[in-house]
């Protein structure tokens, strides 16, 4: 990583201040857990985090309480990615669509698509792809296979639900 990560950025905030912070640790023979809350103005965000033993997946579970108005938070994970070679090949034909990520997937050779809806209203995103997949899936955070969605000729269309983040596997 190039800095910091799991910074909760809060943008266009005067001024920008926690009024507490409740530090919780959890420790058990499988995986350890922190959990605290954060609070920026009226709102309230809960996140724990848990790395279990012998992985290499660091799991953060955010929930908020949000009362700002006209007022948008971010998470940032800035990463440094050095290669000779990228490859682009998934294009969302809805604007109102953000591709936040695409990876391998962390257990087998499938690509993972992490998107969501940015408008706040109901939509059907159109995805195409030119990787060579025969079948994808919506999973949840951690990669596992919630339902098979159906795929023609590389294109891929989920409803999504407003500002939910929606994960697909698309499999070789």
């Amino acid at each position: 990583m190039s800095g910091p990560g799991n910074v909760l950025e809060l943008h266009d905030d005067n001024p920008r201040r926690w009024d507490a912070w409740d530090l919780d640790i959890e420790h058990r023979d499988s995986f350890v857990t922190v959990a605290f809350d954060r609070r920026f103005g009226d709102s309230i965000l809960e996140q724990s985090i848990t790395l279990e033993a012998g992985s290499r997946v660091l799991r953060f579970e955010t929930t908020a309480d949000w009362h700002e108005r006209h007022k948008m938070l971010k998470v940032s994970f800035p990463v440094t990615v050095s290669a000779r070679e990228a490859t682009y090949e998934v294009h969302v034909d809805t604007p109102q669509v953000v591709v936040e990520a695409i990876k391998r997937a962390e257990d087998s050779d499938a690509v993972i698509v992490r998107l969501y809806e940015a408008w706040g209203r109901s939509c059907k995103a159109r995805i195409r792809t030119t990787l060579p997949a025969s079948r994808a899936f919506l999973c949840d955070l951690l990669e596992r296979d919630r339902e098979e969605v159906a795929m023609h000729d590389g294109v891929i269309e989920p409803e999504l639900n407003p500002f939910k983040v929606t994960t697909l596997k698309l499999v070789p």
